[in-house]
């Protein structure tokens, strides 16, 4: 999966790519590419690692504290969109 998501073009690699060839100088383009797909794969590696070793905690924590965490996430969300829209006011003044 992470091999894939490194293949997909995207402006910068496609940008990184052809300034390259331009120039007459492939192999540069060709090594960050290799770099940036070497890159994307020990992230998202690195991520679903995280999130297996973390599962059994998050649903432990949950087990024993779940009102709480519901009424902290609810608070969250009741201040992340009062966030939200008084950027969106003060961006628009």
């Amino acid at each position: 999966m992470a091999f894939v998501a490194g293949l997909v073009p995207c402006p910068l690699t496609l940008f990184a790519m052809f300034l390259p060839l331009s120039r007459g100088v492939p192999e540069a383009g060709l090594i960050f590419a290799a770099a940036m797909l070497i890159g994307i794969s020990i992230t998202l590696a690195s991520v679903a690692v995280a999130t297996t070793f973390a599962r059994d905690r998050v649903v432990h924590l949950l087990d024993r504290h779940g009102r709480s965490v519901a009424a902290i996430s609810r608070v969250l969300d009741a201040t992340a969109g009062v966030l939200l829209v008084l950027i969106g006011v003060w961006a628009l003044l």
